[in-house]
């Protein structure tokens, strides 16, 4: 990775050069004549004229490819804040059994997300608003898959993920015996509330979808880690 830093006084450096042969260049005739010998004032060598040209156009090229580069640089990961909130994947009351408590959640880039799993297998599968009961796709959509399956209370494991920033995480779960998604397993972290784009809204939307899964490795995760599950 580069190093921003160094890039930056490297970038200096070419800059001041760049002016140094910017202002050498004005005062053409000490660059094209000098004296060839102490003793000889009016011997004078020709240089190149294009010789300054050159370096100039050098030097000025290789401080904008520095520019690029310092512009490639990839930002900072997300520092975490220490904050953890806990979503219950399943529930032994609400819509039975077949919900996310809490469901509508508001955090911080830099929080963790934890998932605890109750019976049903359930998944956590992010999507888009558009498209309920569907994956995200790409390599930073986040997917638990079916790693959490209980009989009774917790599963043993959780899955856990740091929340990149602000934008709204539209997720379902991807079990489709029972039709979790269209009945109404589905979530939300950093909803617009300014927006029409509700979790109420994703919800109706679903309801004559068909639930799609992320992956054909049904036990395949990504983005998220799955940890032990650690009492309170």
């Amino acid at each position: 990775m580069w190093n921003s830093k160094l890039l930056v006084e490297l970038l200096h450096d070419y800059i001041s050069v760049d002016i140094l042969l910017g202002q050498l260049h004005h005062h053409s005739t000490f660059l094209r004549t000098f004296p060839s010998h102490p003793t000889s004032p009016t011997h004078s060598q020709h240089i190149n004229p294009s010789f300054n040209m050159v370096a100039i156009t050098s030097i000025t090229l290789s401080a904008a490819t520095l520019i690029s580069l310092t512009t490639a640089i990839p930002a900072q990961p997300v520092r975490s804040t220490g904050v953890i909130h806990r979503v219950f994947a399943g529930s032994t009351t609400a819509n039975n059994g077949l919900h996310f408590e809490p469901e509508n959640v508001v955090a911080e880039p830099g929080d963790l997300m934890e998932f605890h799993f109750l019976p049903k297998a359930h998944t956590f599968v992010q999507s888009s608003f558009d498209k309920p009961c569907e994956p995200l796709g790409g390599d930073n959509a986040i997917f638990s898959g079916f790693n959490f399956n209980t009989t009774a209370g917790e599963a043993p494991n959780v899955f856990t993920f740091m929340v990149p920033d602000k934008n709204p995480i539209w997720y379902y779960c991807s079990q489709p015996n029972g039709n979790h998604c269209q009945k109404g397993m589905s979530g939300v972290i950093n909803q617009n509330f300014n927006s029409n784009k509700t979790l109420a809204k994703y919800k109706d939307n679903a309801v004559n979808t068909v639930t799609k899964q992320p992956s054909t490795d049904p036990l395949a995760s990504q983005v998220g880690m799955i940890l032990p599950n650690v009492p309170i």
